[in-house]
């Protein structure tokens, strides 16, 4: 037993000792290995990753999001994003080992690392991707088609093979590159190389390196709309991971150079800046406008009513509750609505609110917006304005200008939140352009659908309502909102002014990470704003405070109204139900199943106050056909 535990101690000590020595050798590319991980990560592990990928496996329209390409340039361009990020990872983990090379005497291990670790890092570069495609036919269903002669599912397997196997191929062309082409062997340098001792032709890659970095920055700061016109979102995440190996290789070699603990000071670097460098402000397009509290909008409402359906003895008033769930809720709350608005055409006329979250409130938006542009189809018009990658323009941002600014401590690069906004205004083009430019209090003027977009105070966790509608009335006012929305703010009021539709929207459609929280500075200090759904994600608490309001005596027009409820949902994916860490996990889980439960909570409310007078549409999205979440 004795000799047993021995040798598995010995064992052990060589194990470790191979790992430390694999360690120690590799930390000039660690920069490579790090990225892989991130974009195999991102790609794989989230469901908008998965989501993203299908279009490389969809042929697809011009009226499909994120394929408005040709689907075999659409393909093309992921190839060369591929094969710039293996081709970066091979050839900067390469340099660094050149450059920082492992010290005399070097053993067998650190030899075979040298040579081999850049070839496996380079073939990594195609594998990480193929995984992500073959992973993502896992979307689709055993049987699903989509009207295609090679279905995406089967589409999809086959590209992630064929990557792999390129992966492969490319690693034995690096492998045997250097005899195929009558090369120098390949040697480990006796001591540190400078820059400038490196091959002509290395120093014009790096150079070329320096250039099309830049030229990226800038491309990105300028017009990320343009920029990502024609590639779809994982092709912006491949390009931009090869550039950013070639920026922290670089910043790798740096801190051997000069012998400084380079990343303990960028992160030292990060924190304080932090402090100070938040681009992500928003900013009032101007004064807000007069607004009526909820008593006088509805009255106000009542007589509209009055004058234009006068032989109705009680007006149907419906309103309007639209879950978030990113593209996916945008698209089916305005084609719900859409629907409706096309087979009763007097439904507009009848709709006083509608509340949304999320990619519900961008839905409600778009059908606000539409009855103001008046296109001749509004399903068509709505499929047209929603069918963007408004997540690529985004991610470019994120990737390409919002994540230097982290590391400098006061704000002078574009905010990335910004490019969304812009892309939803550049959606309109084709229907009514500026529509979603113009100030958002100007959708309430005339007679139609009152926004409620709700989004989430990062500070103490309390709705905050973007609406044309008052929500905390003056002090001094007879009537007090505290009746009809309990512990809400009022965005326009801690804003101190109107903004963009677009920017209201965004409000409410803050999508985690990739749109920031939104700032504001007002008199009482810093406020930061989050997506609606970390307080609830179905519009139902401010759908219920109003329906509660219509029925209540407090309301001269109570008897008047007739009110109906619209529920517009999908169904939302469980948290998987793991035991993994199960007990350092149960906090995290706990709080995520409690937002989803708040807005059980919610609807159950909503439904109980309606009683007969409930309509609900759902979106199934495990019937068969698999529907985007986009952004």
């Amino acid at each position: 037993m004795r000799g047993l535990a021995s040798r598995f101690l010995g064992f052990a000590r060589r194990t470790w000792a191979a790992v430390r020595t694999a360690i120690w050798a590799l930390l000039p590319c660690r920069f490579a290995i790090v990225v892989l991980f991130v974009v195999t990560v991102a790609l794989t592990l989230t469901d908008q990753g998965l989501e993203t990928l299908r279009v490389m496996a969809e042929f697809g329209n011009a009226s499909q999001v994120g394929a408005r390409e040709p689907y075999l340039v659409r393909l093309l361009l992921f190839f060369l994003g591929t094969v710039a990020l293996a081709s970066s990872a091979w050839y900067f983990s390469r340099q660094a080992l050149l450059l920082e090379p492992p010290r005399k005497p070097v053993s067998r291990e650190e030899a075979a690392i040298f040579t081999w670790a850049p070839r496996v890092l380079g073939a990594l570069g195609f594998a990480c991707p193929g995984l992500a495609l073959w992973l993502a036919a896992g979307q689709y269903g055993v049987d699903e088609t989509a009207d295609q002669i090679l279905s995406p599912r089967l589409l999809l397997r086959i590209l992630g093979v064929a990557f792999v196997l390129l992966g492969l191929l490319f690693g034995v062309a690096l492998a045997f590159r250097r005899s195929l082409f009558h090369l120098e062997n390949l040697t480990i340098p006796e001591r540190s190389r400078r820059v400038k001792q490196l091959p002509t032709a290395t120093r014009a890659v790096l150079l070329a390196g320096v250039v099309l970095t830049l030229a990226l920055f800038v491309g990105i700061l300028l017009d990320p709309i343009r920029l990502t016109a024609f590639v779809a979102t994982p092709t912006v995440i491949l390009f931009c991971a090869a550039i950013w190996i070639f920026v922290g290789t670089v910043l790798v070699v740096a801190a051997f150079r000069f012998r400084l603990p380079l990343f303990t000071i960028l992160f030292g670097l990060l924190l304080v800046s932090s402090l100070s460098n938040d681009n992500h402000g928003v900013s009032p397009l101007g004064p807000a406008r007069a607004r009526l509290d909820l008593p006088q909008a509805v009255n106000k409402w009542v007589s509209w009513m009055d004058d234009s359906y006068p032989s109705e003895v009680r007006h149907p008033v419906f309103l309007v509750a639209a879950e978030g769930g990113g593209l996916r809720a945008a698209y089916w709350t305005a084609a719900v609505l859409a629907a409706i608005h096309t087979r009763f055409q007097t439904f507009s006329d009848h709709c006083f609110a509608i509340s949304g979250v999320s990619g519900g409130s961008l839905g409600g938006a778009v059908f606000d917006a539409l009855l103001l542009a008046r296109p001749p189809d509004f399903r068509t018009a709505a499929r047209e304005v929603l069918s963007h990658d408004f997540l690529a323009p985004t991610t470019a941002r994120l990737l390409g200008s919002d994540l230097p600014q982290q590391f400098v401590p006061f704000p002078f690069l574009p905010d990335r939140g910004a490019a969304m906004e812009r892309a939803w205004d550049g959606a309109w083009a084709k229907v009514a352009r500026g529509t979603f430019s113009r100030p958002f209090l100007e959708l309430g003027l005339e007679h139609r659908p009152l926004l409620f977009l709700n989004s989430t105070e990062v500070e103490n966790g309390r709705r905050l309502i973007f609406s044309p509608i008052r929500i905390r009335p003056d002090a001094g006012s007879p009537e007090t909102s505290l009746s009809y929305f309990k512990n809400a703010g009022d965005g326009i009021d801690l804003l101190g002014g109107d903004l963009p539709v677009s920017a209201a929207v965004h409000m409410s459609a803050r999508f985690t990470y990739v749109s920031p929280a939104g700032t504001i500075r007002a008199k009482d200090g810093v406020h930061r704003v989050v997506d609606g759904g970390y307080f609830e994600n179905s519009g139902a608490a401010t759908a219920s405070e109003i329906l509660e309001y219509l029925q209540s005596d407090s309301n001269p027009q109570s008897g008047r109204l007739s009110p109906h409820v619209i529920l517009i949902t999908h169904t939302e994916k469980a948290l998987p139900n793991g035991q993994i860490l199960s007990e350092e996990l149960s906090p995290v889980r706990a709080i995520f199943a409690t937002r989803v439960a708040r807005g059980e909570h919610a609807v159950e409310e909503l439904r109980g106050a309606a009683g007969e007078a409930w309509t609900e549409f759902s979106l199934q999205t495990d019937q068969g056909v698999p529907l985007p979440l986009g952004w």
